[in-house]
């Protein structure tokens, strides 16, 4: 089995964040992989780190992948730079692009939260 040095310096600093971040709340890591689970009896938390790709399919408006004349796929290079930041940030609260939010409190005090998205892409047919 390899040892931490002899693995490449991206799967050290995913593992090492992942340890930081990931161990204080109850996840445990599966062997050596990059798969990490919150094991709560009747449901499970995952938290995988995919390694990053070099090209992604090209998907069209109506959320479908982009083919060329011969029917394989289109995919786009991608530029990957993996630099150590720290432990992960939690988004901050706010409405996002096509989302509305309201609150309201009825006579007991009980708040209820309404949200309403736009679907970023149309449904598929």
């Amino acid at each position: 089995m390899p040892v931490m040095a002899d693995r490449s310096p991206v799967l050290r600093i995913i593992t090492s964040a992942a340890r930081e971040s990931l161990k204080p709340l109850g996840l445990a890591q599966r062997g050596r992989s990059r798969l990490w689970i919150d094991d709560h009896g009747w449901w499970l938390g995952v938290v995988e780190f995919t390694p990053p790709r070099i090209e992604l399919p090209l998907i069209g408006a109506d959320g479908k992948v982009g083919k060329d004349a011969n029917g394989k796929p289109l995919m786009v290079k991608t530029r990957v730079k993996i630099s150590q930041s720290g432990a992960p940030q939690a988004p901050v609260a706010g409405p996002r692009a096509g989302e509305k939010r309201s609150t309201s409190t009825d006579a007991e005090g009980r708040k209820t939260e309404t949200v309403e998205v736009k679907p970023s892409v149309p449904p598929a047919h």
